[in-house]
């Protein structure tokens, strides 16, 4: 919506906000509105670039041996010097890394617009700190107030890269200005620096040689092997999109089943999908290699958070567990009286009601299920945790876990407890070796440092289960 506020699209780009607001026309909140008045800024034409072509130059329209030859900053720049025959541009403080930083010149009447390409030579170093990917975006005003702008995905890696875009051939056209701006990605606010090498008018530009695609990767689960990979291109390039995806091999922690991945057509701004499946998943990187179009990708896949796998979920009885050690009952209640007084999650939870004790015993509470439970793929076994406050003299609270296995081993937690509120309870069990026959669960919980001998709370447990290895 806001890329086009102010053109002549802001009628249709705004159109939705009426219905919330509750109106049928902006004139019903807006004394005097006028639409007309809204469009202040002709609207750009999408091109497409090339990265890393070979460029035939016809015309010099910057170069910076002795000074920035007319060049000035433009959108978020502090200085723009001239410095061993490159113009050098620092970028100005408190300014997020996605935010355009560049430079400007005017031409006048005397660079012709049916000529070609427009290219630059620019430089991003290795620790730029803009974040990935860059983008280094050219915007061309013609005399026709028709406004031409291409991106281009730039590697930050201290060379010079050539990046060029189209021009339309309006043969009675000239460029009037030309800004050189560059992006990054994130909200951080680095200090940044660039470097242009030299600007041209070009007769003609090679097809690019670097990676000219916006790429991610993410997967619909975090249990790798098995799950749908999707691949999000948005083409950036002058080349239309298409072709195959194919593995680099002995490159990448992940690998897929498909061998060969179709590429839908997709012209320059067009964003297109593809996905295969997951077949074989090492380490923590989460590194994909491919090659779309003959060129090398490597992408860090985005994987959601582990799902947690439930053993017991309280919705509709105790599920076998009973009162152990200090606990009169155990009850499935929908509420309680303690904060936040609803289940972590669904319509239940497992209420344990202690019987009065000295505050610092444990009360415990246990299941031991007819089958042992089976927890061979088990990473992580977790639960969340509430329970009451309020033990006179206390310093704090605490709840464990144990795990019995049907071998005669334990694993066990102990955790600091805040009370009313939900805690979520995670114990390692990856190295235990009871974990493909857990016999028994059981959970405590006790006060700390108070020597009250009566106390009887009530804490309750949910979503028992486990996270996958």
């Amino acid at each position: 919506m806001f890329k086009y506020i102010d053109t002549a699209r802001s009628l249709e780009v705004t159109d939705f906000a009426k219905k919330i607001i509750g109106i049928d026309n902006w004139a019903d909140v807006i004394d005097g509105f006028d639409p007309a008045a809204l469009d202040q800024r002709q609207e750009s034409t999408t091109v497409g670039s090339t990265i890393g072509g070979k460029v035939l130059t016809d015309r010099s329209l910057g170069s910076f041996g002795a000074n920035a030859d007319g060049w000035a900053a433009s959108d978020n720049v502090a200085s723009v010097a001239a410095v061993n025959g490159a113009l050098q541009v620092t970028g100005a403080a408190n300014v997020y890394a996605s935010q355009l930083r560049g430079v400007v010149k005017n031409f006048g009447t005397t660079v012709p617009a049916d000529k070609g390409w427009l290219t630059t030579a620019l430089r991003l170093p290795s620790d730029t700190g803009l974040g990935s990917p860059t983008v280094a975006q050219l915007t061309a005003t013609l005399s026709t107030g028709a406004i031409v702008q291409g991106d281009a995905v730039l590697p930050a890696d201290g060379e010079f890269h050539s990046v060029a875009i189209e021009l339309p051939r309006v043969r009675t056209a000239t460029v009037t200005k030309l800004k050189i701006r560059v992006r990054g990605t994130g909200s951080t606010e680095p200090r940044s620096v660039f470097d242009i090498g030299s600007v041209s008018l070009a007769r003609n530009v090679g097809p690019s040689t670097l990676p000219n695609l916006l790429v991610s990767a993410v997967t619909d689960s975090a249990d790798l092997v098995g799950s749908k990979l999707t691949l999000s291109l948005t083409n950036l390039d002058a080349k239309k999109l298409g072709g195959e995806i194919t593995p680099v091999k002995n490159c990448g922690t992940i690998t897929l089943n498909d061998t060969e991945l179709r590429v839908p057509p997709a012209n320059v701004g067009v964003a297109a999908e593809v996905s295969g499946t997951v077949a074989t998943a090492e380490g923590t990187d989460h590194v994909l290699c491919v090659k779309i179009d003959r060129i090398e990708y490597r992408l860090t896949v985005a994987v959601p958070p582990p799902t947690e796998k439930l053993v017991f979920d309280f919705e509709s009885d105790t599920q076998g567990w009973t009162a152990g050690t200090g606990v009169a009952s155990v009850n499935r209640v929908t509420s309680f009286a303690n904060g936040p007084g609803a289940p972590h999650s669904g319509a239940g939870a497992l209420e344990a009601t202690s019987k009065p004790t000295l505050a610092t015993d444990e009360r415990s509470i246990s299941v031991t299920p007819k089958a042992p439970i089976d927890l061979s793929t088990a990473a992580t076994f977790a639960l969340s945790m509430d329970s009451y406050g309020g033990a006179p003299g206390a310093t704090g609270y605490v709840g464990t876990i144990i795990l019995s296995g049907a071998d005669g081993t334990q694993v066990k937690g102990r955790y600091n407890i805040t009370p009313n509120s939900w805690n979520q309870l995670s114990l390692d069990m990856s190295g235990w070796s009871g974990r493909n026959a857990v016999k028994t669960v059981t959970v405590t919980f006790a006060a700390l440092g108070s020597d009250y001998p009566t106390w009887d709370p009530k804490f309750q447990i949910d979503n028992v289960g486990y996270f996958s290895s």
